[in-house]
């Protein structure tokens, strides 16, 4: 089986796919394969954002600031969703080559699965690929929980608010999602929600 893990920014849906990697499961994080796919996107990037979006350090030599070639995401982060037509082009730009990855690795997965394979993707819904999982498990959580997580995280309010609000509302997800883990409380009780559904995958129960 491929089951989709999605959910909103905040949520926790990383944390409850790391929870199924430890019990044994395969684990596709969409995150990573988009950073590598922004790695290889740089000329475009540098061309629409500028030098700005680049890590920088200090010459030992001479007093100037040089760009080693790495994107700061922090830096990309905060400028594309801060400005909604900077973050149409920058999805233009990643979203086209992460999806075509994203299928590519599925397409060689399911001609040699033996466990269950978890995808870690926040965008399940946006890029209406959910016909590709066998199953969805959305995870969700209230509003102020997704916040202080963020902040916690090292967001601004502002900065954590722009990226919840960029992202589909949960409300639309649960339509068909096949599993729903409410995540408001402690890691235990995510784990111990997390496990149940794992249990009946695993003993094949639906």
């Amino acid at each position: 089986m491929i089951i989709g893990v999605t959910g909103g920014i905040g949520s926790g849906k990383s944390t409850v796919a790391g929870f199924f990697e430890k019990w044994g499961a395969g684990v596709i994080d969409v995150d990573k394969l988009g950073w590598r796919v922004l790695d290889e996107k740089q000329q475009e990037i540098k061309k629409v954002f500028g030098d700005k979006v680049f890590q920088v350090h200090r010459s030992q030599t001479r007093f100037e600031i040089l760009r080693n070639g790495k994107i700061d995401r922090k830096k990309l982060g905060k400028i594309v969703f801060e400005n909604p037509e900077k973050k149409k082009i920058f999805d233009l730009i990643v979203h086209p080559p992460l999806i075509k990855e994203l299928k590519s690795q599925l397409s060689t997965l399911n001609s040699q699965l033996s466990t269950p394979v978890f995808v870690d993707c926040a965008l399940i819904y946006e890029w209406r690929i959910n016909n590709w999982f066998d199953k969805i498990i959305l995870v969700t959580s209230d509003y102020p929980k997704k916040l202080q997580r963020l902040m916690n995280s090292g967001c601004t309010q502002k900065e954590a608010e722009d990226r919840i609000h960029a992202q589909l509302p949960d409300s639309e997800k649960k339509k068909t999602a096949d599993w729903i883990i409410e995540n408001n409380s402690n890691l235990r009780t995510l784990e111990q929600n997390a496990k149940r559904i794992w249990d009946s995958i695993v003993n094949r129960k639906s």
